[in-house]
């Protein structure tokens, strides 16, 4: 069964929104829902969006969710439960299993005609919820509407548009009368055509060639010229006829009359062969959008229940729908989903605005305060001023801060990382240990350029590049009782190559690199498999990675963007945070527990709520 389809969709408000629901599944069929939405409370134009976009993706949980139940009984219950969820909505669907036929209307009616029948299948007068079931026939063709189209719409307006089975010219016709009517606004119809005949419409198929035996006369379309009135010739001067060639004459007239014949049959021609092209291409072009929205919907209605497939089809739809953004007369279809896509894409891609609620400015602390370096120790947030060379401990819940160590102690101060109980500093003295200030590790011209420090299992770690190799390394000190050993390289020979952009690392036992765009895991001195899958777009040079042993996630400060990036540990991208209030941090940290994403921009920390 070969199934075409037509969507007349009217104006979202703030109190009302509609839309025409298509999916198909290879075992459950095909569903088709004229759904739509009134709120009488008042709302904005995107919260009936979203509202409607929570009802298409429970249609779709509801029909979908359960493959072996019946159909009949999966449709009552998506009559059911949307009544009970969604105050004010009103459906028509049809669902087509096979050659089955089930078509339910809480709200609107169903019309139907097939060959030289037809007749309401579901009546708009009707006041109860109706669900029947029947078989297709060939060539049959059902309007679908919810009550707001069957009020704008009567009965021989939708009769006199299908009447002679051009979808594209019907949809057109109807959907002028429901956009310029006063009702138009929520109304949502689709006229469904079924055939066991593979087929297209409208038929471009082209016309059969004459046989050589046929002569088929050329038919002349009547021309009517205008009437011509004669200027009167003058009453008074000299009449001259001039005597000519009789024969000649009509040789003349002959052929003129066979010029002018041979150019109006190449016109007449050449404008059938123009409208047939143009037949065909729009037939072609209606193809392709049809196409092109039945993924879009398909992306609206499991954005939520896989954002994933969501993602993946919104891809394939992105450069396919912008093809004909350029057209001079663009389609309604098209702008629809070109209103639609950059919403539906934030929410396929978990894209949240961040809010950040400013914890401290250390420049009221002490003037011309700054930080570089932000890490987390015992509840308490520790920011490093590498310029100032002081070290400044933050309490989150009392929004205070006060400077714990400063110059003297330090030194020139670069690198900061933390261990429960206690901090450590990378600085021109070499490695110094706070609370308790003293010189752990005395500065080792080895190191070369290091780039980031780090703590676990109560070890340094040190994030090392050599310019001279573009190469590098993870050096370790080993944490003893009696202190710290000498440097170790982590990494073996043939895994130091790829570090030579290496920024940043976070480790909860593994360690996790950044640079370049790159994310890099490396698992008791060996490169582990690790690939980024579904991210929207690349991570920016200079991005912070933030993860520990009591972390679920993998968190990337990509401050070029003013985002936040998720992603699971198996490198899946989960969702972002975004503000441009994020662009130029340089420091990073996630309390999971508490639900809290701290950064440090400038002089500033920020609090975001996840």
């Amino acid at each position: 069964m070969e199934i075409f389809i037509g969507k007349i969709v009217g104006r979202i408000s703030e109190e009302r929104w509609a839309q025409v629901y298509d999916f198909a599944h290879e075992t459950r069929g095909r569903l088709i829902v004229a759904a739509s939405l009134a709120e009488r409370e008042g709302k904005t134009e995107m919260e009936m969006v979203e509202m409607g976009r929570e009802l298409l993706a429970r249609i779709h949980e509801l029909y979908f969710g359960n493959l072996e139940e019946e159909a009949m009984k999966n449709l009552k219950l998506v009559m059911e439960t949307v009544e009970t969820e969604f105050e004010g909505a009103e459906m028509a669907a049809l669902a087509v299993v096979g050659e089955a036929l089930y078509v339910m209307v809480n709200a609107g009616g169903a019309w139907a005609k097939v060959g030289g029948k037809e007749g309401w299948i579901i009546s708009p007068n009707n006041k109860m919820s109706v669900l029947l079931s029947s078989w297709a026939k060939d060539q049959e063709t059902i309007v679908l509407g919810n009550g707001r189209f069957w009020e704008e719409l009567p009965l021989g307006t939708v009769r006199a548009a299908v009447e002679n089975g051009d979808m594209e010219a019907a949809v057109e016709t109807l959907g002028a009368v429901v956009h310029g009517g006063e009702k138009g606004e929520g109304a949502a119809g689709v006229i469904v055509k079924m055939s066991k005949v593979q087929s297209s419409i409208p038929n471009t198929a082209p016309e059969p060639e004459l046989s050589k035996k046929t002569k088929t006369p050329f038919k002349l379309p009547e021309i009517k010229l205008p009437k011509i009135k004669w200027p009167s010739l003058p009453r008074s001067g000299g009449v001259y006829v001039v005597r000519g060639n009789k024969d000649l004459d009509r040789k003349r007239m002959m052929w003129a009359g066979i010029g002018f014949l041979i150019v109006l049959v190449l016109l007449v021609g050449g404008w059938r062969w123009n409208e047939r092209n143009k037949q065909i291409e729009q037939s072609e072009q209606n193809k392709q959008i049809e196409t092109i929205a039945e993924k879009f919907n398909e992306a609206k209605a499991v954005v939520t229940l896989n954002p994933a497939r969501s993602r993946e089809l919104l891809k394939e739809v992105e450069p396919e729908v912008q093809k004909f953004k350029g057209t001079k007369k663009i389609d309604q279809r098209v702008s629809a989903i070109l209103g639609e896509w950059g919403g539906v894409w934030n929410e396929a891609m978990g894209t949240k605005l961040a809010s950040p609620e400013l914890i401290v400015d250390l420049g009221l602390v002490r003037e011309g305060m700054t930080g570089e370096k932000l890490e987390m120790r015992d509840g308490k947030l520790e920011v490093l001023d590498t310029q100032g060379g002081r070290l400044v401990e933050v309490d989150p819940e009392k929004k205070s801060a006060e400077v714990v160590v400063g110059k003297n102690d330090l030194g020139e101060a670069r690198l900061l990382a933390t261990y429960p109980g206690k901090t450590v500093v990378l600085s021109d003295k070499g490695i110094v240990e706070f609370p308790n200030p003293r010189v752990v590790v005395k500065p080792d011209d080895g190191w070369k350029d290091v780039v980031d420090m780090g703590m676990w299992g109560g070890n340094i770690y040190l994030l090392s590049r050599d310019p001279s190799t573009s190469s590098g390394q993870v050096w370790k000190h080993q944490g003893g009782e009696s202190g710290y050993g000498a440097r170790q390289a982590w990494l073996g020979p043939e895994d130091h190559q790829p570090l030579a952009e290496a920024t940043n690392m976070a480790i909860d036992g593994s360690v996790w690199v950044i640079g370049g765009g790159n994310i890099l895991k490396y698992t008791r001195g060996v490169k582990d498999s690790f690939t980024i899958s579904g991210m929207d777009k690349a991570i920016g040079n200079g991005a912070v990675i933030y993860t520990d042993d009591e972390t679920e996630k993998l968190y990337v400060l990509d401050a070029t963007d003013g985002r936040v990036v998720v992603l699971a540990k198996t490198g899946e991208y989960q969702n972002q945070y975004t503000n441009d209030e994020m662009k130029g941090a340089t420091g990073l940290v996630v309390d999971e527990k508490a639900g809290k994403i701290y950064l440090l921009v400038g002089s500033k920390v920020y609090e975001i709520n996840k």
